[in-house]
């Protein structure tokens, strides 16, 4: 018997993933069917019965990799040497995928269906908390680093940024023609929070034979 290949299994589960993410921005998440699914992704129904049982499991691995890749952004902030910068980059990133055509539309949909299906609440209660999480985690890591005073709350201020980013794409999805000076200017606002945040830079005097540190 021929064993499976996880590289391919691993394949089809992705442009499944993705073909369905493309139907329910297009046609909104009641009205794709599994079958349009298949047909996005050049599939028999029967070959995509054998990745996922139903429509559920496949919006629940969708809600997945959104939120992964999300994430993946935080981690990306992270690791940034400038912290306004960084933040200005996660911020423009997280804003570009909630402008994405249907994108607001598609959120709102699965938002009310989710206080109807508790899978679906499930999943948007995770993916929130996956968020704060590594939104507070990345704080956290810069506070390390001496870009972030460490009497931030970490956590309070992942989710005021995080709410601040959301309202702003809930904001620009409901103008009739957002503008991306619009966008700048509010992350900059964002950015300018932040540095009030960062310890003051570290003064260098003359004295005696070296340089020191003027806190010193």
């Amino acid at each position: 018997m021929r064993r499976a290949n996880p590289d391919l299994q691993q394949q089809r589960v992705e442009e499944i993933v993705a073909a369905a993410t493309a139907c329910f921005l297009e046609k909104g998440f009641h009205k794709t069917s599994v079958q349009d699914i298949a047909a996005r992704a050049g599939l028999s129904m029967g070959l995509l019965y054998r990745y996922f049982p139903g429509k559920e499991a496949i919006i629940e691995a969708a809600a997945t990799t959104a939120g992964r890749e999300a994430r993946e952004q935080i981690e990306r902030f992270a690791q940034a040497d400038d912290l306004l910068a960084g933040f200005r980059q996660l911020a423009r990133a997280l804003l570009d995928v909630a402008a994405i055509p249907g994108y607001q539309a598609l959120l709102a949909e699965v938002h009310a269906e989710s206080f109807r299906s508790p899978t679906l609440r499930r999943l948007e209660q995770e993916d929130v908390a996956a968020m704060q999480r590594a939104m507070a985690d990345a704080l956290m890591q810069q506070q390390r680093a001496g870009r972030l005073l460490v009497t931030v709350d970490a956590s309070a201020l992942a989710t005021a940024l995080l709410a601040a980013i959301e309202g702003l794409a809930a904001l620009a999805g409901l103008q009739s023609a957002p503008t991306d000076r619009q966008s700048r200017r509010a992350i900059d606002a964002l950015a300018d929070l932040l540095r009030s945040a960062q310890p003051p830079p570290r003064r260098r005097t003359r004295s005696g034979s070296g340089a020191k540190s003027a806190s010193e």
